[in-house]
C-alpha cells in the first residue's frame, strides 16, 4: 500500500504506542521528495563503479534542458540525505590531476526498492481515470 502524506504528521501522545507504530509505518510509506527521485532516478542509470556527484549534478541540469538547476549545496546535502537514508552509497575514486578524490555515488538495494515505489506510483497516476458517474 502506498500512502502519500502531505503536511505535519499526527504527533501520538506517549500513552498511544498504537499510534505511533501507525505513523512510523505511514511514514516509512510515503514517496521520497521529489529532488529525491529525481537523483534516485539519475543514478538508476549508472554503472557498478556509480556516477561522481558533478556529474550527477549535469546530468540533471542537462536532461531538463536547464529547467532544473542543482547548487552544490543542493547537491550534496541530497547526496547526504539519501545516504543516511540508506538508498545510495559513496566510495571514494583516484584523484585527478592532483586534485582531491573524486566520491562516487551509486543506488543500494534499498534505493532499487524505493525507485520501483516510485516508478510504480507514477505508472498507476498516468493510467488513473476518474470514476464514471
Amino acid at each position: 500500500m502506498l500512502t502519500l502524506s502531505y503536511g505535519t504528521p499526527n504527533r501520538a501522545s506517549p500513552n498511544s504506542r498504537s499510534t505511533q507504530q501507525k505513523n512510523d509505518v505511514i511514514a516509512a510509506e510515503r514517496l521520497p521528495a521529489q529532488r529525491e527521485i529525481l537523483f534516485l532516478w539519475a543514478l538508476e542509470g549508472s554503472t557498478e563503479t556509480g556516477i561522481y556527484g558533478l556529474d550527477l549534478q549535469r546530468a540533471i541540469n542537462e536532461s531538463s534542458e536547464g529547467f532544473e538547476t542543482v547548487s552544490h549545496g543542493t547537491l550534496y546535502s541530497t547526496l547526504k540525505r539519501l545516504k543516511h537514508k540508506g538508498w545510495i552509497d559513496s566510495y571514494e575514486g583516484d584523484a585527478l590531476g592532483g586534485g582531491a578524490k573524486r566520491v562516487y555515488y551509486r543506488l543500494t538495494k534499498d534505493g532499487e526498492e524505493q525507485l520501483a515505489r516510485v516508478n510504480q506510483f507514477f505508472s498507476r497516476l498516468r493510467e488513473w481515470q476518474p470514476a464514471q458517474n
